[in-house]
Parts: structure tokens; C-alpha cells; sequence
């Protein structure tokens, strides 16, 4: 029991320990901005890269198979959604790939997923503390006057009846 809770006890002394007032705020995800194709010789083939993306920046171009994303193999569509979903805005991206049977890397700052628009609402991006983190918070509020209805997701409930 001493083993637990002295290490505790230095970390509430030091400060240290993460509550809502000093725990990270959450960093937006990152789009790599391809049409996937085919999963190909150990990686998936690029249709099409979407201007401005990440792979746009990093220089990816259609028929480009990505072999990895900073070291994550992306063989098959659940390994590059498994490295896409690693992926935050502004950190570096790696992009290991096979262009006219050559390897080579390639690399750019990750951009971020693009922002929620509507031309009925304004869309509101916040954050609230919960426990000892943050929770994304993300509100379309209509433009119009008058009562709307309202649909509330909170992570950490289940589906059922309140």
C-alpha cells in the first residue's frame, strides 16, 4: 500500500499530479488528405491527395503507396486508420512510400482535420474540464430565433435511457 501512495504523495507535493487546471488541453487531429486506394505490396495506394493536406505538403502524389506513417505500418486500411488516428495538427509527419519503385521519405507538419461549418448555425469550439482532463465541447448553435431541438452526446454514458 506504501508503494502507491508515497509515490502519490510526491507527485499532489511537487504539483505535479494533472487536474483540470494544470491537465493538457486536447490538440486538434490531423487529416492526411489522400483517397485511399488498394492495399498494394505492403502499403495503400494513393488515388487522389487533397490540396492544402498534409500529404499535399509533405509532396504525396496519386499512385505514391504509403508503406508507413511515422513508423506505423499502413498495409491494409485498419493499419493506416490506426496510424491516422496517432496523428495531431502541427506535429511532424513522416511518410515512408514507394514512388515509380523507389522508396522514399517524406515529410510535413500534420495539418488539422478542417473545422465544422453551417450556413443555418454558428459553430462553437470550446473545451470544459472533466475529472482530471479536458473533454472537447463542440456546439452548433442555430441562427435562427426561437426553441430548437437539442441532442447531447456525453462520452462516458452509455446508450440508454437517463
Amino acid at each position: 500500500m506504501d508503494r502507491i501512495l508515497l509515490p502519490l504523495a510526491c507527485l499532489l507535493a511537487c504539483g505535479l499530479f494533472v487536474s483540470p487546471a494544470f491537465g493538457q488541453h486536447l490538440s486538434r487531429r490531423a487529416n492526411i488528405g489522400i483517397a485511399p486506394g488498394e492495399a498494394e505490396a505492403g502499403g495503400i495506394a494513393v488515388q487522389r491527395v487533397i490540396p492544402g493536406s498534409t500529404a499535399a505538403l509533405a509532396g504525396l502524389q496519386a499512385g505514391d503507396i504509403i508503406l508507413s506513417i511515422n513508423d506505423r505500418p499502413t498495409g491494409s486500411p485498419e493499419q493506416l486508420r490506426q496510424a491516422r488516428e496517432t496523428l495531431r495538427a502541427g506535429l511532424p509527419t513522416t511518410f515512408l512510400l514507394r514512388r515509380q519503385g523507389q522508396e522514399r521519405s517524406l515529410q510535413a507538419p500534420a495539418q488539422p482535420v478542417p473545422l465544422e461549418t453551417s450556413a443555418h448555425s454558428e459553430v462553437i469550439y470550446d473545451e470544459i474540464a472533466f475529472g482530471e482532463g479536458w473533454l472537447r465541447v463542440i456546439v452548433n448553435k442555430p441562427l435562427q430565433s426561437g426553441k430548437h431541438p437539442a441532442i447531447y452526446f456525453i462520452p462516458g454514458y452509455t446508450c440508454s435511457s437517463v
